[in-house]
């Protein structure tokens, strides 16, 4: 039965201009190099029956990008008709619009012309699928294998290859209820687990109410027994009457008691404080004396003014002994330097008088002595000695009066300090004074006239035995007044266990339901497992039948599934195994990725020739021969000869040899068969340039290579030549 007849695509994928595709045979081989349209004839039935190319949107650089319509026509819809055969009727399923903006399915037949949701339901009856999940299952499952997805099945983790396989096998609803049974499960464990925190808050409100309950008990014994009354109170009152005197109107009323032992609190520790601060002050007062410190500086400062009067002639002799010193040396330099401009002048006349000169050596000699003489002069040592004389006497004159400076500001610090103590003390007392006059605690302190450290103590002293017993006594009354809260707790801790012992009820219940679903979900998976385990012991035999047909191992030639619970979940796994020394094995770990293909291309046949009530009349197998080796293809063509019986088989191939192969294995052997040759040549930026033929009978030899010549010419059929 011949059921996908034509493809009409424009603006789709590889194909930028209209291009008319006719499908009306049982067996199509359709070949090509990689990269010239196949895989997106392929694609165009995929996206009319399910709306989705599911291997697409992972390929997305960026969310949104368009991967439907061609890139030649971008601005336009892509348009993909699929004219389908029902009975002797015809189908149009036209599906228009992008990924990035959604897509529009209309369907028309004879007078019938659906859109939208209508033409989605009559295409789901089309096919007999209920869903348009069972629709999309059937079509990606077993409908199309396109050649990126061949192994999807094998290398997607175990829990998801297992719901795969319920999927195909129409078992989704055990999915389903094992799925609610888990949910069903996860509730009843967090309303169990929220029950045991409100069960845990319960018992310690409980508890927490049992103890406030007993220590007031407690309490009240304690009043009773308390010696603490308020006449004892005035007693101990008037022990403490010397230092500190407390109004004893405040025992009338608990609260006026607690604020004075608060007062009496803060009283002592700032009277501690301030006894030490005037320890400390007074200390230092004494450490001195003023008067004799005043003597001395008015001493001192006599001191100092002789030495600066002192000081003063000293620098006037010395800057007078200075001028006397510069005097002679400027006098003794003029005398030298006549000498020295008199010698070469000097010979036997005077160059003055012009009269000869008697004794000329005698005066050469003594105004070369002159020269030579001039910085010895007396007159010039005794002036400098002077000088030197005094500079020391200044020196130690200016020594004198630092250190009698010196000791002026000490002493002038000492009095500084002694004056800053007086007045930090008076400041002190002021403060004293200030802190102890709030009401109703009365210090005696402070109507003494002196006021000391040893006071200061005393008061605090009193003042801690003073909160220590108002602080008793504040307890005492509180301890009497809890004996009228009592049935107030009492009563309170009858809700509080009544309260426990209705969420420990609600727990309980609540456990026993957490028991009952976790049985229900262990149930549910083991059921699963039983039931997707038989029914894929059915398909065993078809796994082997073909996974046998394509040889794929020498020695692991059988291949079925393994089923097993894991972590609370069922779980199936593919396996290999050696019938003749037992062995079996994961084929992902000890295949090759050829052998692995045969392994993921059985499962895909099988399920597909075991469909049953879900199968589609079609089979579209995108380029499955890659990675196979010779034998390997020449299994899968005689399956391809075995699917075509009930079902139509499309494939594709981008070896020109495999799909000589095909061509004559696929070729009518019976007057009910039908088989056609789509061959694309080349691809430009409006699509693919494609030729298609006729297969016709052929009594000859299989070839490997070329056409027969007993082939229908191109022109014959309606869709060739495409360019």
């Amino acid at each position: 039965m011949i059921f996908l007849e034509r493809l009409e695509i424009e603006a789709f994928r590889g194909f930028a201009r209209y291009q008319d595709v006719y499908l009306d045979s049982d067996a199509v081989v359709v070949t090509g190099a990689n990269g010239l349209g196949k895989t997106s004839l392929t694609d165009a039935v995929t996206w009319v029956l399910t709306d989705t190319l599911p291997q697409m949107p992972e390929r997305q650089a960026r969310r949104g990008e368009e991967y439907v319509v061609n890139r030649y026509r971008d601005g336009s819809e892509a348009d993909v008709t699929l004219h389908v055969r029902e009975g002797t009727a015809s189908v149009a399923l036209r599906r228009r619009g992008s990924s990035r903006n959604g897509t529009t399915l209309s369907l028309r037949t004879g007078d019938e012309h659906l859109v939208g949701e209508a033409a989605s339901a009559r295409l789901r009856t089309l096919f007999g699928a209920e869903s348009q999940r069972e629709l999309d299952m059937a079509v990606n499952g077993w409908g199309v294998l396109r050649q990126d997805a061949m192994r999807a099945v094998l290398t997607a983790p175990a829990e998801e290859f297992q719901g795969r396989l319920r999927d195909i096998l129409g078992l989704g609803i055990l999915a389903d209820f094992e799925k609610a049974a888990k949910e069903a499960q996860k509730r009843a464990s967090d309303e169990a687990s929220t029950a045991r925190g409100e069960a845990e808050h319960a018992r310690k409100v409980a508890d927490n109410a049992r103890q406030e309950m007993e220590d007031a008990r407690r309490r009240v014994e304690a009043a009773s027994a308390s010696e603490l009354t308020t006449g004892g109170m005035q007693s101990r009152l008037g022990e403490l009457s010397d230092l500190v005197e407390l109004d004893e109107s405040v025992l009338a009323a608990p609260d006026r008691v607690r604020d004075a032992a608060q007062l009496a609190g803060r009283l002592e520790s700032d009277l501690r404080s301030m006894s030490v601060q005037m320890k400390q002050l007074l200390e230092g007062m004494r450490a001195g004396d003023v008067e004799a410190d005043q003597r001395r500086l008015a001493a001192d400062d006599v001191s100092v003014a002789a030495l600066r009067g002192e000081l003063d002639a000293a620098r006037e002799a010395l800057r007078t002994s200075e001028r006397v010193h510069q005097a002679m040396q400027d006098k003794a330099d003029d005398l030298a330097r006549l000498a020295s401009a008199a010698l070469p002048l000097i010979d036997a006349t005077c160059p003055v008088c012009s009269q000869e000169i008697d004794d000329l050596p005698s005066v050469r000699a003594r105004l070369s002595q002159i020269v030579e003489e001039r910085a010895g002069a007396d007159e010039l040592v005794v002036a400098a000695q002077d000088i030197s004389t005094h500079r020391t006497s200044i020196a130690a004159i200016e020594s004198n009066l630092a250190t009698a400076h010196d000791a002026s500001v000490l002493i002038r610090e000492r009095i500084q300090r002694q004056s800053d103590s007086a007045n930090q003390l008076a400041i002190l007392q002021q403060q004293v004074r200030k802190s102890a006059t709030e009401p109703p605690i009365d210090l005696k302190l402070l109507h003494s006239e002196t006021m000391n450290p040893d006071g200061l103590e005393a008061t605090a002293q009193a003042l801690q035995e003073l909160h220590r017993v108002l602080s008793a006594f504040v307890r005492t009354l509180r301890d009497r007044a809890t004996a009228e809260r009592m049935p107030r707790l009492e009563q309170r801790v009858h809700e509080a266990n009544e309260q426990q012992s209705a969420v420990v009820k609600k727990l309980e219940a609540l456990s026993r339901r957490e028991s009952d679903a976790k049985g229900l979900a262990d149930a549910a998976t083991a059921a699963s497992l039983d039931v997707t385990e038989e029914a894929l012991a059915a398909l065993d035999p078809y796994f082997g039948e073909v996974f046998g047909r394509l040889a794929a191992h020498p020695t692991f030639s059988q291949l079925g599934l393994e089923h097993d619970v894991y972590y609370g979940k069922a779980r199936t796994w593919a396996r290999i195994s050696d019938p003749v020394s037992g062995v079996d094995a994961n084929p992902q770990l000890v295949f090759s990725e050829g052998q692995l293909n045969v392994v993921a291309l059985s499962y895909f046949l099988a399920f597909a020739m075991t469909a049953g009530s879900t199968a589609l009349p079609f089979v579209i197998l995108d380029d499955p021969l890659q990675s196979l080796d010779d034998m390997n293809v020449l299994g899968f063509a005689d399956l391809c000869r075995h699917l075509r019986d009930g079902r139509q088989v499309i494939v594709t191939t981008h070896d020109r040899r495999f799909g000589n192969l095909l061509e004559r294995k696929l070729r009518p052997r019976r007057p009910v068969q039908s088989a056609a040759q789509i061959h694309f040549d080349s691809w430009d930026r409006e699509g693919p340039n494609f030729s298609a033929k006729r297969l016709t009978a052929d009594e000859g030899r299989v070839l490997l290579y070329g056409a027969s010549a007993s082939d229908e010419a191109s022109p014959n059929w309606p869709n060739s030549p495409s360019s």
